[in-house]
This record gives structure tokens, C-alpha cells and sequence, in this order.
């Protein structure tokens, strides 16, 4: 990787100082920008390592290729800020006009993107197990396929821990109380309940039996929701 790589793209970019958030998927870096108008496309699309330059969902994105982690390692430890928690309000108004769907979408790709890695890992194995199967390599019923099949599964069934984690990031709260809350959601106690099926009630007030495992939308809406309680408990409590 090139010496001045992780410059120019931050030149290109407006400045880390214009960078309210940074997260990369397989091949991409995903900027969400303060004020777009700053960013030099023309500068962005000049440097080699860019394949090319997409705007879509409300982020500046730049498509790296295979080495986009290399990359984003990089721009973190030369602006460790970019990784910084950032709450709403230090958006600039640039930010702030930006349509609700694009917000929306902006928020849900970037929760998703670090995810994907993971969840393209497992699929393949899942993919790997069902040819061995096919081919007579593996027995169905034997350890080893229950084994492998356990740890593929994983990346699926603690979707909402990941995603958690990630969209805490993106709402600005604190990342392990996103991840916690995704935990919550596949404890063995509460897929008991759900197994049972029996009514359950919270102080009084029902509660429905849902499948968390492997979903993405309640989450979001949890840590969305966490993130408004966590500011009022700051001003609380130091």
C-alpha cells in the first residue's frame, strides 16, 4: 500500500474533520460526510486505489477492492478520530437536510456493511458443507458435519449481536450496550419462552413470543431506541 495513500483519500474526502462517521464492507469504504460539498470527487476518482466513486444511501463511498480493510486500518490509525463516537448533534446542517430515506438507508447499510465479511464467510461453509454432503465426503448425520454446521450457523443465528454492535457505532451510543441488547434477544432463557409458547407478561403488561435469532430489524430499532435513553442517563449520571 502506498505511503500517501491514506492522505490523499482523507484530502479527497474533505478532511477528517468533515467525516462523521467511517465504515467499510468487502470491497468498500463508507463515508457518512458532514458536509458533502467539500468532498473533491475528481481528486477521490484521480487516485489509483479507487476503482470507482458510488453515492448512494446518503454515503460517500469509494470502492477499494480486496485490500479495502488494509485500507481502513490505515486511515484509522492515522486519524484515529474517524472511529471516535460521534453523537447526532455534532452533525452540521449539511447533514441535517439530507432526506429521512436517505438517513434511513445511510444508517441501515452502515450497520450492515462490517457484518457482511461474516456473514459471506458463513454462507460459503454452509455452501461447502451441503457439496460434501452431496459428493459423500460427509456423512449428514456424523459429529463432524454437526460440528462444522454449528459453527457456520453462528454467524446467522447471532445476527442481532453483530448488528448491534455495529449500529450502535452508527447511532452514536456506546457499542457494547448495542451488542448487549442483541444478546438479550437470543438468551437461552428467552428462547425457552418462546419455545413454550406459554403468555408472558412484564410487570403486568403482555409481551410477544418473537424469534429473535438471525433478524436484523429489531435491533436496529432497539439500539435507534437506546440511543435517546443513553443521552438522558449521561446528563444524569457523570
Amino acid at each position: 500500500m502506498r505511503e500517501n495513500l491514506t492522505a490523499e483519500i482523507l484530502a479527497a474526502v474533505g478532511g477528517p474533520e468533515n467525516v462523521a462517521s467511517l465504515v467499510h464492507c468487502a470491497t468498500r469504504l463508507r463515508f457518512s460526510l458532514k458536509d458533502e460539498a467539500k468532498a473533491d470527487d475528481a481528486k477521490a476518482q484521480a487516485i489509483p486505489e479507487v476503482l470507482s466513486l458510488v453515492k448512494k444511501g446518503g454515503q460517500y463511498q469509494l470502492v477499494i477492492g480486496n485490500d479495502v480493510d488494509r485500507v481502513y486500518a490505515a486511515l484509522i490509525a492515522t486519524a484515529p478520530a474517524l472511529q471516535q463516537e460521534k453523537a447526532p448533534k455534532a452533525e452540521t446542517k449539511a447533514v441535517e437536510e439530507k432526506t429521512l430515506i436517505n438517513r434511513i438507508l445511510g444508517t441501515i447499510t452502515g450497520s450492515i456493511a462490517p457484518v457482511v465479511p461474516l456473514l459471506a464467510g458463513c454462507g460459503m461453509g454452509k455452501v461447502l458443507l451441503l457439496v460434501l454432503v452431496m459428493t459423500g465426503l460427509l456423512d449428514k448425520s456424523s459429529s463432524s458435519y454437526a460440528f462444522l454446521n454449528m459453527i457456520f450457523d453462528t454467524g446467522f443465528y447471532f445476527m442481532p449481536v453483530f448488528i448491534g454492535f455495529s449500529s450502535a457505532k452508527m447511532f452514536g451510543c456506546n457499542q457494547y450496550m448495542g451488542a448487549f441488547i442483541g444478546l438479550a434477544m437470543v438468551h437461552p432463557t428467552w428462547v425457552a419462552m418462546v419455545s413454550k409458547g406459554n403468555p408472558v407478561d412484564f410487570f403486568g403488561i403482555p409481551i410477544m413470543l418473537a424469534k429473535y435469532s438471525s433478524t436484523i430489524v429489531p435491533v436496529l430499532l432497539s439500539v435507534w431506541i437506546m440511543s435517546y435513553i443513553e443521552r438522558v442517563v449521561k446528563r444524569i449520571t457523570p
